[in-house]
């Protein structure tokens, strides 16, 4: 079989992991759940497929549960800002600009898309033009927060596992988080967003619903190697699927995207289950407890 090197990325290429220091920090008044992988609650609904949404089981860990407060740049909220005003828009074709620091850099467009807390929309950065997505996530009950080096504050968790899916070398393979913004009821994230894109469930059908063996091999090289990236930084994504990774149309280079149903990477088991119902690891329903590694292969 002929092996195929994406964009100069040698598949065998051997990633060493690397300690990072991001923590979930302790919510003082946790109180313990009842059962432990019995509570859930939803989290991404595939937009593609009739199939179950995606799930976020909660397993009792202790997370602070914390007020956002205002955020240094480019995380920096606007005093007096309560972000009710920004989540009712959430239903409407186009989000208005209104006064506040990063609607005043970025100018909104339509929707892309959307789940069950959260949706996409055309931006277009100001000072340059470029051309951005920007993802509007609204917060549920118990929200993650987490702290990551060089932040003064606990920031949320999908945000934070964006930013050490990149940090140190760049790796094209993965979506890059430009600027984000934590308010009372929601936070806001600016992403980059190549062009022409699609994800790529949407690609397989404008395929017939097949792709030949060397085209799937291209893809899926990029797909390990991100996947492989991840967890060398610490991050369990835990919702690798078609919908979840965008194609540019033009170079067929594979970006993994949304990693609102992540994790921290630890060597120990976890014993809830974050993403799509059909994807959990099947030990998970054996034993009641899985390994991040061993689940992302």
């Amino acid at each position: 079989m002929e092996e195929v090197s994406v964009h100069g990325i040698n598949p065998r290429t051997t990633l060493t992991p690397t300690d990072h220091k991001a923590e979930l920090h302790p919510r003082p008044d946790e109180t313990p759940h009842a059962s432990q992988g019995e509570q859930v609650e939803q989290c991404e609904v595939d937009q593609d497929t009739d199939e179950a949404p995606s799930r976020r089981c909660t397993d009792g860990r202790q997370v602070e549960d914390v007020k956002p407060q205002d955020q240094d740049s480019p995380a920096s909220s606007s005093p007096g800002d309560t972000g009710s005003h920004l989540l009712r828009q959430l239903d409407c074709d186009k989000i208005v600009r209104i006064e506040d620091h990063i609607f005043w850099k970025y100018a909104i467009g339509k929707k892309l898309g959307e789940g069950a807390f959260g949706s996409v929309f055309e931006g277009t950065r100001c000072k340059d033009g470029l051309m951005v997505a920007v993802k509007f996530t609204a917060k549920t009950k118990n929200q993650l927060y987490t702290s990551l080096p060089d932040h003064p504050k606990p920031v949320p968790l999908e945000v934070a596992l964006t930013v050490m899916a990149n940090q140190g070398p760049s790796c094209g393979h993965i979506i890059k988080v430009l600027d984000w913004q934590d308010h009372l009821d929601q936070y806001i994230m600016v992403l980059e967003r190549p062009l022409p894109c699609m994800d790529m469930h949407r690609f397989w059908q404008h395929n017939r619903g097949r792709f030949i063996e060397k085209l799937a091999l291209h893809f899926m090289w990029q797909v390990i190697y991100a996947a492989a990236l991840c967890c060398s930084r610490g991050v369990l994504h835990q919702d690798i699927k078609m919908e979840n990774l965008l194609v540019n149309t033009e170079t067929l280079e594979v970006k993994l995207i949304d990693f609102s149903c992540g994790d921290l990477m630890k060597s120990s088991s976890y014993k809830s289950y974050s993403g799509t119902a059909r994807y959990c690891p099947p030990e998970y329903f054996e034993k009641g407890k899985y390994y991040g590694k061993q689940a992302t292969v």
